[in-house]
């Protein structure tokens, strides 16, 4: 690197983290006043670490903004370059701008492929250790309620579930509802394994109009979820990390609506330092 790259360097530097900071101050500041959540979890796990949470999603929308701000200090920078007249200099040297923006960009492109797959990772799992959003509640569902439409060839029935166990495979205080031509028309558990493509029943009461209820074991429901696609659809993609998005569209996601939500949050990071 030249001396004309250091200066350049340094000065976009400058000033494109002064804007970061600028922001990052206002919206820790927005976050702030969220008092309803602030007290929850000072009340639940301390100021020091409801503190911690205000800094860690300040630092998660922070990094939303960057395309924005990004862009705002790197005009600042050259504003700046052009006031103190080093820029007339440097062009008057013979380089094209495209030379004197070399080295901010690929230093810009490293901090951003660092941020984005770092500090966002950690930003997001502390948010989601300090303040977790109830399972169906991120996807817009009543919240303490679970809702499922689940299809298998002929099949097709709803479930609804009051509880879940992390990673979608559990579910806890089932009903069923099938809306096919199938003769059971309502099930209810008190728990559903997702195995090999069915939902397994351990023990599950079966409720018809013409018969009285009557008790089943191990009753199986076919379906093409799976537990990677269950934790998808009742999670938001923004509380996920870019390892954990990967690692979940690898293992398969039946739904095309899902796999694409979640393979656009993937993009998105890897796109963040390009933006």
């Amino acid at each position: 690197m030249t001396r004309i790259d250091w200066l350049v360097l340094r000065r976009l530097s400058g000033r494109i983290v002064g804007t970061l900071f600028v922001f990052y101050g206002l919206i820790t500041l927005v976050e702030a006043l969220d008092t309803g959540r602030f007290n929850f979890v000072a009340e639940n796990r301390g100021l020091a670490m409801a503190l911690v949470m205000v800094a860690a999603s300040g630092v998660r929308w922070t990094i939303k903004t960057m395309p924005v701000t990004v862009l705002m200090g790197a005009i600042i920078g050259f504003i700046d370059l052009k006031a103190r007249h080093e820029l007339t200099v440097i062009k008057s040297s013979g380089l094209s701008i495209w030379r004197i923006v070399r080295a901010p960009t690929i230093a810009l492109m490293l901090v951003s492929f660092a941020i984005a797959l770092g500090a966002e990772t950690i930003s997001t799992q502390i948010n989601r250790e300090l303040n977790p959003t109830p399972p169906g509640q991120a996807s817009m569902l009543i919240p303490g309620e679970i809702w499922l439409e689940q299809r298998s060839g002929d099949t097709h029935y709803v479930m609804l579930a009051t509880d879940m166990q992390p990673g979608g495979s559990v579910l806890g205080n089932v009903t069923v509802f099938n809306l096919s031509n199938a003769k059971d028309h309502r099930i209810e558990a008190p728990e559903a394994q997702l195995e090999n493509g069915y939902w397994v029943l351990p023990s599950a009461i079966v409720r018809n109009p013409d018969t009285p209820p009557h008790e089943v074991f191990n009753y199986a429901l076919p379906t093409t979820s799976t537990p990677a696609e269950i934790n998808l659809r009742l999670a938001s993609t923004e509380d996920m990390t870019f390892f954990e998005l990967a690692r979940l569209l690898q293992t398969g996601v039946a739904d095309s609506a899902i796999r694409s939500a979640a393979s656009m949050r993937l993009i998105k990071l890897l796109a963040l330092p390009w933006c």
